[in-house]
């Protein structure tokens, strides 16, 4: 257990360097953000139209030369060769795990002040993961494209240029070999740092910053699927693989339109646009495979039909941007329902209610909100005939008890399964049906950026956490928004405790329960310094400059007593000798 511990403590404390803080280049960092989207979204557009899900070679044709990545590769493929590449991924593969494992070897070590290394995989993440995974993948597999597409012999390098393709016979193996190993670790590296690839501050609304990295990763699940479905085309049909891969990218969509993991809205809707393109593309590559394996289309015909199917990628792009705009619209709509609500508690606990002696219950003078009570009294009071009694007096009015019952008649309170069972209205109560739409409200909510909000943010907090007592993430965003933005740090720290005793939290979790301790902690120390926008990677130099300034001092104390010592001695040596004269 206790390695197991460290490991896991080192994978946090190195993945927190590499998120925290970090910013998108360029002074717009939206636009930056966007065109880094647009390049891996048109390398997907390529590998998702390949022949080997049942295009035609002139649609295939089409989305190369759309995708930026391949034609600066082909052009750069007429000087230094094809098989160049392969050897430019194996490096740039090799030296990001490399580095990783060493930072890795520095952290488990304590000796985090080397700043270089930190850095240098902060780079390489952005290059072969978020920005050029598709190609890179490629690039790996050139010594075993030969099987499934009969193109590129690696075999001919070693055997002459009529040799077959056999890349798991020696020599070839000494090649293939490691780079089924670098594979292997590349995707695991990646979905790695994908699904850990979270914001764990809830004030933070840059453009990258997302709540859960879970969508991320999937998301590199679907695109490695992509890549390595065609090998197993003689095992399965072109129907099959194109079928798999379409159910995750439904799956993909599906999870970000529930999730909108992004703090920013145009990050969530420009992401939702490009998941049902692909979907969509998916989609199509399954009625690609299928009418090619029915064969009842001509061959004019069955490309008119594909260039009709690409040319519908980009209303799907617009679909997917709208939905997240409706699933943006719902959130608000259900916060507008739960504003209401808030205002009616709100009115009756600044009304200050109390009775009359001998008379009707009458409104307190104290209260703030006229206005609602008011309506609340007419609404609530009837003074029709029908309301009197045969002596003609009028019933008794107790407002507190009238509001009351109108909150409760919207609220849901926690129940058992029994008083679940036999309410069926209890449903209709409740004001988050999944804990996701919470999830979903609170943050949507909070990225509004109001401070006079922040009474109603408890609020629905609150009732996120009596009607979904036993949501892991619901418990963990109270645990934040409980030390960052209401400022309550002990609540906080038993809230941790509780989720902590209760609860076992999976390793996304657990790392943002830890993430949240560093970041408390290193606000702490920023504040301590006098500057409260330090981020890991700021902070570690301030820490190592500190270290190197401290060891200098020392030094420089240790010179100063040498000198002051020998001059001390040489002094004395001079009185002896004037006494012995």
């Amino acid at each position: 257990m206790i390695p197991l511990r460290r490991a896991k403590e080192t994978l946090f404390g190195m993945q927190y360097v590499l998120t925290d803080g970090m910013k998108k280049n360029g002074a717009n960092p939206m636009r930056s953000l966007m065109i880094l989207f647009i390049i891996d979204f048109l390398q997907v557009f390529r590998v998702m139209l390949s022949p080997l899900y049942g295009w035609n070679v002139q649609t295939y044709d089409l989305a190369k030369h759309a995708d930026m990545v391949f034609n600066v590769i082909t052009l750069l493929s007429f000087v230094i060769g094809r098989y160049t590449f392969f050897g430019v991924g194996f490096l740039l593969v090799g030296f990001a795990l490399g580095n990783a494992f060493y930072c890795a070897h520095l952290f488990k070590g304590g000796e985090i002040n080397k700043i270089g290394p930190i850095k240098t995989l902060r780079f390489m993440v952005a290059v072969v993961v978020t920005t050029l995974f598709s190609s890179v993948m490629k690039w790996l597999l050139i010594p075993l494209e030969c099987l499934i597409d009969g193109g590129g012999n690696f075999s001919t390098l070693f055997h002459g240029k009529d040799a077959p393709c056999t890349p798991l016979i020696f020599p070839e193996v000494l090649a293939t070999a490691p780079t089924m190993v670098i594979i292997v670790l590349y995707v695991a590296f990646a979905i790695t740092v994908a699904f850990f690839s979270l914001g764990t501050n809830p004030l933070s609304c840059a453009p990258h910053v997302q709540f859960t990295g879970r969508v991320e990763a999937l998301f590199i699940v679907s695109k490695v699927f992509g890549t390595f479905l065609p090998f197993l085309s003689t095992a399965i049909t072109p129907v099959a693989i194109s079928t798999i891969l379409c159910a995750l990218c439904f799956a993909v969509l599906r999870k970000h339109l529930t999730i909108l993991p992004f703090h920013h809205l145009p990050t969530n809707m420009l992401r939702g646009g490009i998941y049902g393109s692909i979907f969509w593309l998916s989609l199509s590559s399954v009625v690609v495979a299928s009418v090619d394996a029915l064969d009842v289309l001509s061959a004019d015909t069955m490309q008119t039909m594909q260039w009709l199917l690409v040319g519908f990628t980009l209303p799907m792009f617009s679909l997917g941007v709208l939905l997240v705009w409706r699933r943006r619209n719902a959130i608000d709509f259900s916060i507008d329902r739960l504003r209401g609500e808030f205002e009616v508690q709100e009115s009756m606990q600044r009304a200050g209610f109390r009775r009359k002696k001998g008379g009707r219950d009458a409104l307190s003078p104290r209260s703030t909100d006229k206005k609602a009570l008011s309506d609340a009294e007419d609404e609530d009071c009837d003074h029709s005939p029908e309301s009197t009694t045969r002596s003609g007096s009028t019933p008794s009015f107790d407002p507190e008890a009238k509001a009351r019952d109108m909150v409760e008649k919207v609220t849901a309170k926690p129940k058992g399964a029994f008083e679940q069972f036999f309410n069926p209205a209890w449903e209709r109560k409740r004001a988050f049906i999944t804990p996701q739409d919470a999830l979903s409200a609170v943050r949507s909510l909070l990225m509004t950026r109001s401070e006079t909000e922040l009474p109603f943010l408890h609020y629905m907090l609150s009732r996120a956490l009596e009607e979904h007592p036993d949501s892991n993430e619901i418990q963990l965003l109270n645990v934040s928004l409980l030390r960052f933005v209401f400022c309550k740090t002990t609540e906080s720290s038993q809230a941790e405790k509780r989720l902590r005793t209760t609860q076992s939290p999976a390793i996304d979790h657990e790392y943002v329960l830890y993430a949240i301790k560093r970041k408390a902690a290193q606000d702490h120390a920023a504040a301590s310094i006098g500057n409260g926008h330090f981020n890991a990677i700021n902070l570690m130099e301030f820490d190592s400059g500190m270290q190197q300034a401290k060891t200098a001092h020392m030094q420089c104390i240790a010179e100063l007593r040498k000198f002051w010592s020998g001059a001390s001695s040489k002094r004395k040596t001079k009185e002896k000798e004037g006494l012995q004269q």
